[in-house]
């Protein structure tokens, strides 16, 4: 019988040409201080950098004899996951996007996909970060910003970024019709 054992992990997502780079790497517990230190020490290809992580529990087991005199690798088992920590993010509502096109025509063009995402979101926060290169992702509920120590300064259980407000359904319904 093999021994199982639990096993924190952290996963850093950076940017990457067509698709995340992900990165895995043990973690003693679920410290978003060591968590951002940790993540100054990566670098993916074309010097992308970190712009969040997320936790991770597993069970873990010891290779199992596979009968034949060798051993086969029993995969990890993921328990439990925390939400995205957006490192040194800055928020963003549609109304947001919407404001900074509203002067500036090529704001507006370059938001153009931005808006279209956010427009048909039920949740429509952003997050953006600029760690190496600029990042735009999705404000969950159960995600966070952390700045360089690791301290949360913003969560998105908020009650403000609740998206069945009515100012979040009145910026949704504003929003698609806006234009510079």
């Amino acid at each position: 019988m093999s021994k199982t054992f639990i096993q924190h992990c952290v996963t850093f997502r950076s940017p990457g040409t067509m698709f995340d780079e992900y990165t895995t790497r043990p973690i003693a517990s679920w410290d978003p201080a060591i968590a951002v230190g940790m993540a100054e020490e990566i670098v993916e290809r074309y010097g992308s950098k970190p712009y969040a992580f997320e936790f991770s529990t597993q069970l873990c087991a010891e290779p199992v004899a596979d009968g034949f005199g060798g051993t086969l690798k029993v995969e990890p088992k993921t328990t439990r996951t925390s939400g995205l920590h957006y490192i040194k993010g800055v928020l963003l509502t549609y109304d947001d996007v919407i404001a900074r096109g509203l002067t500036d025509k090529e704001q507006y063009e370059k938001d153009w996909a931005l808006r279209s995402n956010m427009s048909s979101a039920d949740r429509c926060i952003a997050c953006v970060t600029k760690n190496s290169y600029m990042h735009h992702g999705n404000f969950g509920d159960d995600d966070c910003i952390v700045d360089v120590t690791g301290a949360i300064i913003e969560r998105g259980d908020d009650p403000k970024w609740d998206p069945s407000s009515p100012s979040a359904v009145l910026s949704r319904t504003r929003a698609s019709s806006s234009s510079p």
